[in-house]
């Protein structure tokens, strides 16, 4: 896949908190996307990178890449001023103050009890599920901002 590296940003470390890392970026897309318009044909998205790292137990690692359908001239301009804005937006945001995981836990635990959403999973008979990617409570998180479960990320 041909694309231009914007970076990273978030304090989610590999391997042990991919689902942070990845919802960090996605607030970091989402910003992005919201001060500066996506150029026709290029998407925002989230790319993997291999590691070059002798000794790395990690092989590739996310990150804000900006995607075009085709190539394109001036994108290096372009995610340069990205990579700026990327950087800016690292360092206002209190990154282990809305620890991502944490706070969409919480919150999808208050809309559970509030009979919005559900986070059991159940059988086609009504009985609960109790699949391996539950964890020990039965509890099945979801990623609220795409409504997918998180243990396929």
């Amino acid at each position: 896949m041909n694309y231009e590296l914007i970076g990273t940003c978030g304090t989610g470390q590999m391997p042990g908190e991919l689902k942070r890392i990845l919802r960090e970026l996605r607030l970091g897309i989402a910003y992005l996307s919201s001060v500066f318009p996506e150029p026709y044909g290029c998407a925002l998205d989230i790319v993997w990178t291999e590691c070059e790292y002798s000794g790395s137990s990690v092989s590739a690692y996310p990150s804000i890449g900006l995607v075009p359908e085709e190539p394109l001239h001036g994108l290096v301009d372009l995610a340069c001023r990205m990579q700026n804005i990327l950087a800016t937006f690292d360092q206002a945001v209190n990154w282990d103050e809305i620890d991502t995981v944490s706070v969409a836990d919480r919150h999808a635990y208050e809309l559970e009890e509030s009979g919005l959403i559900s986070l059991m999973d159940k059988d086609d008979d009504g009985e609960e599920d109790n699949e391996d990617d539950d964890d020990e409570d039965g509890w099945r998180r979801t990623d609220l901002l795409h409504g997918d479960d998180l243990d396929t990320h």
